[in-house]
């Protein structure tokens, strides 16, 4: 490809790019029925034409756009990840990369609730896709550390269900309550409680992790 080419692909990548992030911020303030798509334009600084040119339409662009937003929370969990972590650290830094995305970028939440609530009857919401595309990965490392002893025997696919209840409760009840700066703590102690469980020496003996045998974790 020549230079020209190159020059002219990279310009395009941006102007979408822009129009996403505008796309995101215009639909999470204003609502997908009250938004004008003259107003993404504006604020990403193109045509209206040239969104359309891109996307076809606003339903399009409103599905591009929770997309985006997912594609940008995935690069952030991707940078938490190192070389040679255990499987707890693995599922912390998820978390915590996750947190991370949303603590600064609220806005993507109400996207979520909006595709929900809007495209129910009509496609598979963008974040329930990228759950099914994250699940056999997760699950895979599970069982890795359950091979490596670092986890005790475990249902998999419900430990697995869990720990995405848990990380999205905590996402959703930071963004309803409105204090999103708290999301990376308040995951980091949900994490703390989900791995270390909070029963006690002294706790009920039969409201214990069971083993597989059927005896309770710690048990005599």
């Amino acid at each position: 490809m020549s230079m020209a080419k190159l020059a002219t692909a990279d310009r395009m990548a941006e102007t979408r790019r822009q129009v996403l992030q505008a796309a995101i911020e215009v639909f999470a303030a204003e609502g997908y029925h009250e938004t004008d798509v003259q107003v993404i334009a504006d604020r990403a600084g193109v045509g209206k034409g040239t969104v359309y040119r891109h996307f076809g339409d606003k339903e399009k662009l409103f599905l591009a756009a929770a997309r985006h937003a997912l594609e940008q929370m995935s690069q952030s969990i991707g940078q938490e990840m190192h070389s040679g972590q255990g499987t707890l650290d693995y599922l912390r830094n998820i978390a915590v990369g996750c947190a991370r995305y949303y603590a600064a970028h609220p806005e993507a939440v109400e996207l979520i609730v909006q595709e929900r609530a809007v495209f129910r009857e009509t496609t598979t919401p963008t974040h329930r896709l990228r759950h099914a595309e994250g699940q056999q990965e997760v699950e895979k490392e599970l069982r890795r550390g359950i091979e490596r002893g670092e986890l005790r025997p475990i249902e998999v696919h419900a430990t697995f269900e869990v720990f995405g209840d848990l990380l999205f409760g905590c996402i959703f009840n930071s963004y309803v309550t409105g204090k999103p700066g708290s999301l990376v703590a308040r995951v980091q102690h949900a994490m703390d409680i989900f791995f270390e469980g909070i029963i006690g020496d002294a706790g009920d003996p039969g409201a214990r992790p069971k083993t597989p045998t059927g005896r309770a974790k710690g048990g005599g």
